[in-house]
């Protein structure tokens, strides 16, 4: 704006303004702003330029404020601070347009901040700094989203003038819900892979160890509970052969079925000598066999 007090949205009533130019991000703001402040642009007398159509009009005296949505570091708002009669406006209610929007935040423009020599600003100023969301599909790659704010780091590393190292990027006042992958990058940062490896070969390493991992944790306790499975099933089987010797030991003096009786024992040595064991159940099979010598040493003993 040009030189003069402005502290509030609603003393722009009948100004010429630059609201920023159709299907920017300037004038969707802008638009919010004003709405919040009680005004539509009807009450502006408002033109939807670009920035530096703006700042050319605004030296030629042919408007008396421009909304500017910018990093603060950009050549265009220094071509703005350093014309003669232009200053930022200080916006008195901040704190109010944060509280109605979480996506804005305060921040104070330090005096001399852009130029101690020409003291640019001549005073600290309230300003109101919007956030940039970088958006994307659900489906978007979680290599991608890795990638992308690695290089987001990068790119606001170079940003200092109105924000704290490692501010941003940042999950806080979002629109939409924050990828989970983003969340960890977020929270954590780059993994200990992608901090020293090539980034192809983290990534590769990254896919296998998610793949892997689930499977050993499934697979892992099976092969746990596979030898007691195995050992369950030996004591049934043998537990089975135990109770038909009991039936033939007790059947021993029956002279009416000793003929049965030799042929059923026989098939029990049959099946016996056809089970297979380790070596830490061969005791028991033995045990077995020689359970199944004395029931056909009992009925022998019997005419």
């Amino acid at each position: 704006m040009k030189a003069g007090r402005l502290g509030l949205l609603s003393q722009l009533k009948g100004k010429r303004v630059s609201i920023g130019n159709q299907g920017s991000g300037t004038l969707t703001l802008t638009t919010q702003l004003l709405e919040a402040s009680g005004m539509s642009l009807n009450d502006l007398r408002a033109e939807k330029l670009k920035p530096l159509d703006a700042l050319e009009k605004f030296k030629k005296g042919e408007l008396d404020a421009v909304f500017l949505v910018s990093a603060a570091e950009a050549p265009l708002v220094r071509s703005f601070y350093e014309t003669p009669g232009i200053r930022l406006m200080n916006f008195e209610q901040a704190d109010a347009y944060v509280h109605l929007f979480p996506f804005l935040s305060k921040v104070t423009v330090p005096r001399g901040v852009v130029s101690i020599s020409y003291d640019l600003p001549r005073q600290d100023i309230q300003v109101l700094a919007a956030t940039a969301t970088l958006v994307g599909k659900n489906d978007l790659s979680p290599v991608l989203v890795t990638l992308l704010l690695g290089e987001t780091y990068d790119i606001l590393k170079t940003y200092s003038y109105l924000q704290k190292p490692g501010e941003f990027p940042s999950g806080a006042g979002l629109d939409f819900p924050v990828h989970v992958d983003a969340e960890i990058y977020l929270k954590d940062g780059p993994s200990f892979l992608h901090r020293h490896l090539p980034f192809w070969t983290a990534v590769w390493i990254g896919r296998f160890a998610k793949i892997v991992i689930p499977l050993l944790v499934i697979l892992i306790p099976l092969f746990t509970y596979i030898p007691a499975a195995k050992n369950l099933l030996l004591r049934l089987k043998l537990s089975q052969v135990y109770e038909e010797l009991k039936v033939i030991e007790k059947n021993a003096s029956n002279s009416v079925l000793k003929e049965k009786n030799f042929k059923d024992l026989a098939d029990i040595e049959r099946r016996v000598g056809n089970i297979k064991v380790s070596m830490l159940d061969a005791k028991e099979l033995y045990d077995l066999k020689g359970h199944v010598g004395e029931v056909r040493g009992r009925l022998n003993l019997y005419p």
